[in-house]
């Protein structure tokens, strides 16, 4: 359910208004249905306190919709738009990097108008003239937060339990990865609702070609509501959606996947407007139609969700593997020294030397790399054993967990 309301966002030296404001995209019931099925539909490597924490990622996937209620309208303001993405106002380009591009180019489109003035004195704007965007910032919801979940995951990834404190803190990491997780749930799952991607999202919107003469805003008498929460709520179960899952695929281009995943859905808001006017969803008389169409649309929703969910799992490790080991010089201090002032590092003698054999949880052998010092980006020789060489001021000196030449060939 979405209504409308005059709010106005400002960001560095512009502002972007955004008006539409969604409530309970498929309602309570459909986001935990959809969360619910992703989950029981996960590859079994994801981690175990991932899997089995199946009704606690269905209760957090309305989170966003919960700070609707806040008092704070600044939360009011900023997060409202992160629920939808008006195709038909934004228009056939493709979108831009960050939320914060999105803006500088919808104020050159023309969708976006800012008058201080008019901003600060009134919500209601005359003329039908709009200080305000029409198209949303949910596909940047999706990617903030979907970034976010990836580094917790590197973060669990570099989690121990050797001690108390070690163990406080890894299950600290994984309450922040099943809440981001059920985040970002809701915003992957409002995205497959066709009125969430489209202008048309409570009745078809003025001004717009109406050739099957759908019903115009306030006559089209709450369909969203009706489509999302009342039909969804009485006819629609977990076994209904199970079917219509389609198979997996790695996600990861996030900004735009979720643009593909608008647009596909955004196919769909005609063949929604046509079942509703057969028989009027939430009314007990939908037409046969109505139940495999919307048990399709939470499918897809769901399907996206596991897949964005796996696929941060996996960007996670490949994140972690290449992340590389700093340090920074000291006067006196070799490079091992420097290491395990702030990380837990194995070695092994190797003629006469250490040699590392471990950095945190990553230990030569996994995928079949090996770490590997490199002194002002060239790789270290004999000369840079790490428990004798001091490194000279300014120097830059960094680890590297690489798969041999041969391996990287055959991989």
């Amino acid at each position: 359910m979405r209504i409308r309301h005059g709010i106005i966002l400002p960001i560095a030296v512009v502002c972007i208004a955004l008006i539409p404001v969604r409530a309970d995209a498929w309602g309570e019931k459909g986001h935990a249905m959809c969360a619910r099925t992703a989950a029981r539909r996960l590859p079994q490597n994801m981690p175990a306190f991932f899997l089995n924490s199946i009704e606690r990622l269905a209760y957090l996937s309305s989170e966003p919709d919960r700070w609707r209620t806040s008092s704070s309208q600044a939360l009011y303001q900023v997060s409202a738009p992160d629920h939808y993405f008006d195709l038909e106002a934004w228009g056939t380009d493709p979108l831009p990097n960050s939320r914060y591009d999105l803006v500088v180019l919808s104020v050159k489109k023309g969708i976006v108008h800012y008058d201080p003035l008019a901003a600060a004195n009134r919500r209601d704007l005359p003329g039908g003239e709009k200080f305000v965007s029409d198209v949303g910032t949910a596909p940047y919801a999706v990617a903030e937060t979907a970034a976010k979940l990836i580094s917790n995951f590197r973060d669990w990834r570099e989690s121990t339990e050797d001690t108390d404190a070690a163990r406080l803190v890894r299950g600290q990491i994984e309450d922040s990865i099943i809440y981001l997780s059920g985040v970002l749930a809701h915003y992957v799952t409002d995205l497959g609702n066709p009125l969430h991607c489209t202008v048309h999202f409570n009745g078809w919107a003025d001004g717009y070609p109406n050739p099957n003469n759908f019903a115009i805003g306030q006559a089209a008498n709450g369909i969203h509501a009706r489509f999302e929460v009342n039909y969804v709520n009485s006819v629609i179960e977990e076994k209904d959606i199970e079917p219509f899952m389609s198979p997996p695929r790695r996600v990861g281009s996030w900004v735009s996947d979720m643009e593909s995943f608008i647009r596909r859905n955004n196919g769909f808001v005609e063949e929604l407007y046509t079942l509703d006017k057969a028989g009027a969803f939430g009314s007990g008389n939908e037409s046969p139609g109505a139940k495999p169409f919307v048990s399709a649309r939470l499918a897809d929703a769901a399907s996206m969700l596991r897949d964005v969910w796996s696929s941060a799992w996996v960007i996670s490790n490949e994140e972690w593997l290449n992340e590389r080991v700093m340090v920074f010089s000291k006067p006196g201090k070799t490079v091992l020294q420097l290491l395990r002032e702030r990380y837990r590092v194995e070695t092994t003698a190797n003629g006469g030397t250490a040699e590392i054999v471990g950095i945190g949880n990553r230990r030569n052998g996994i995928d079949g790399r090996a770490w590997r010092i490199y002194i002002s980006n060239t790789p270290g020789d004999s000369s840079h054993a790490v428990d004798t060489y001091i490194p000279a001021a300014g120097e830059h000196v960094d680890f590297r967990f690489e798969k041999s030449a041969g391996a990287q060939k055959t991989s």
